[in-house]
């Protein structure tokens, strides 16, 4: 038996959602100022706080992988739920900036359930209609490459421009592209 999840020392509540092949752990836990904050646990580090993205007043780590991508939601007051990829010692990233822009105008992602090896999420999503309102909606995130350095060298101004406004930040290896919902 060990006990993890627990930032105040056993006076807070926890819960553990995932776990890899390695016994890594994911879950939440109530940390101080009554937030909860998604936490990653394993024998080497201990518990490591994750927080949740700025503004976060409840996290929650819901999977890990066996390359330490973790996913998960948290709750940030005027926004809403928001699904998020974290490592333990990298930080963690709204789902949503890194969505292809196609999909990116139709859907917000609210919750990230579980990954896979290959980075694959299994998540839920708002479609935004067009006239308005939408629905919740089961997806798969596909890491989708960025392009090729040498497609890029190989580019015209025009189309290396073109790459950069349809990619957004270019600090990241790939983009998630929508390839399923219900």
């Amino acid at each position: 038996f060990t006990q993890i999840g627990d930032f105040n020392g056993g006076a807070s509540d926890s819960s553990a959602h995932g776990l890899n092949d390695s016994g890594e752990v994911v879950g939440e836990a109530t940390a101080s100022g009554n937030v909860t904050d998604a936490f990653y646990w394993s024998q080497a580090t201990g518990e490591v706080n994750l927080g949740g993205l700025a503004g976060n007043v409840a996290a929650s780590a819901r999977a890990i992988n066996n390359h330490h991508q973790i996913v998960g939601f948290s709750n940030v007051p005027g926004i809403g739920l928001l699904g998020f990829l974290a490592t333990p010692t990298g930080g963690m990233t709204a789902l949503d900036s890194l969505l292809v822009a196609a999909d990116a105008a139709k859907y917000t992602i609210v919750d990230a359930e579980g990954i896979n090896d290959d980075g694959v999420i299994s998540a839920q999503a708002f479609y935004n209609l067009p006239g308005g309102g939408g629905a919740y909606q089961s997806v798969l995130l596909v890491p989708t490459p960025e392009p090729p350095t040498w497609l890029v060298l190989g580019a015209g101004v025009g189309t290396l421009l073109a790459l950069l406004r349809l990619n957004g930040k270019r600090d990241r290896r790939v983009r998630l592209a929508v390839v399923a919902h219900e």
